[in-house]
């Protein structure tokens, strides 16, 4: 058994821990030693239940090799050309035609990545996939992580122009109904284009559309040909933070950050921190009808009369037992009329009285009176 605590507290208790008294005694106590100060945060779940729509850019900025072209003459014959005086030279076949070029590819193994981490978390939780350029579509919505990986490789690159606005709507949709911590990460490399007029102002009203939702809007920019759409990012974003890269080859770079700021606790999953130090409280509010096991501190030397008012400041040591005090005795003037406890029977009384007993008995009485005294 372990006492509850290693010394008494310094002041009362405000209230007992538990209603009744516990059957048994615990086997340990709960914590090595009571805080001596609040906690500084709140104590939180390490569930995290989200749900995630990613918006994928598939326009013609992200493949096009000699500036910002379509990359499609908007037949699927005239899509991904690899050299086009029009619509730019934009593939690379070091990938399939339908990733078109490692820039795509960057998109979507970063995507896998992110799903594949993100799903490692404990709680619930989905994820949905837009893809966008000229006009953006839904295609997965609150899928699991396998069904997502399969929907991200699956993808068709496109080319066309950029529609920020459209791509945004289709997370909204994507994420209603779900009271989970939500969502929307927008991967992108350039301004929006479209819809006309103002293609701008359209991308603002629909993030403040989607914020109002409670979606959390987290841009992900890559500066490649456009540095003004980072200002546009930072307005969309719910909390002003762009997630920003220089090249498509480095968004892995930020795939740590970006997890930490998905899953961090949200206030839901929190308790609040305490204002003061928690006083410790009894385990019981009343007496044991039995003494436990093992005091809690060094018993009294004697019981008290009464339950005491408040605790005591201090433990009282046990003192030793007395030593035993032997008394000299004066030397005796007769034999003894039972057998000595010396190895030999003594001539004479002893002068001063011994202080130890001899080692053995005789075996029998001493057979003449000593005839000297002391």
């Amino acid at each position: 058994q372990s006492p509850s605590t290693k010394a008494p507290s310094t002041s009362p208790s405000q209230s007992p821990s538990t209603k009744a008294p516990s059957t048994s005694p615990s086997q340990s106590p709960s914590t090595k030693a009571p805080s001596t100060s609040p906690s500084q945060s709140p104590s939180c779940s390490n569930e995290v239940d989200f749900d995630i729509c990613f918006a994928l850019d598939m326009s013609g900025s992200v493949c096009s090799k000699n500036g910002p072209n379509s990359c499609t003459d908007g037949t699927d014959a005239g899509r991904c050309p690899s050299s086009d005086p029009i619509h730019g030279v934009c593939r690379d076949f070091t990938v399939s035609r339908d990733t078109c070029c490692e820039n795509f590819q960057s998109i979507q193994n970063f995507t896998i990545d992110m799903v594949t981490e993100l799903d490692s978390f404990n709680g619930d939780k989905s994820y949905s996939i837009v893809q966008f350029a000229s006009s953006g579509s839904l295609v997965q919505s609150s899928g699991d992580k396998d069904s997502t990986i399969d929907s991200v490789n699956g993808l068709v690159y496109t080319g066309a122009r950029t529609n920020h606005a459209e791509a945004i709507d289709s997370c909204r949709n994507a994420l209603s109904g779900t009271d989970h911590n939500k969502y929307m990460i927008l991967i992108t490399d350039g301004v929006s284009t479209l819809p006309q007029p103002g293609p701008i102002n359209s991308t603002f009203a629909s993030a403040d559309l989607a914020k109002g939702d409670d979606i959390n809007i987290i841009p992900v920019f890559i500066t490649t040909t456009s540095s003004g759409g980072l200002q546009v990012m930072s307005t969309i974003s719910s909390d002003g933070k762009v997630f920003n890269v220089t090249d498509f080859g480095s968004l892995e770079a930020i795939e740590q950050e970006l997890i930490e700021q998905v899953t961090a606790p949200s206030t839901s999953h929190c308790s609040s921190p305490s204002q003061s130090p928690t006083p410790p409280a009894p385990s019981t509010p009343s007496p044991s009808r039995r003494p436990s096991q093992s005091p809690s501190s060094t018993p009294s030397t004697s019981p008290s009369k009464g339950p005491s008012q408040s605790p005591s400041n201090k433990i009282v040591p046990i003192p030793p037992p007395p030593s035993p005090i032997l008394l000299p005795q004066s030397p005796s003037k007769a034999p003894s009329t039972s057998p000595s406890q010396s190895a030999s029977p003594s001539t004479s009384p002893s002068l001063s009285p011994s202080m130890l007993p001899s080692t053995s008995p005789s075996l029998s009485p001493s057979e003449v009176l000593s005839t000297s005294t002391s």
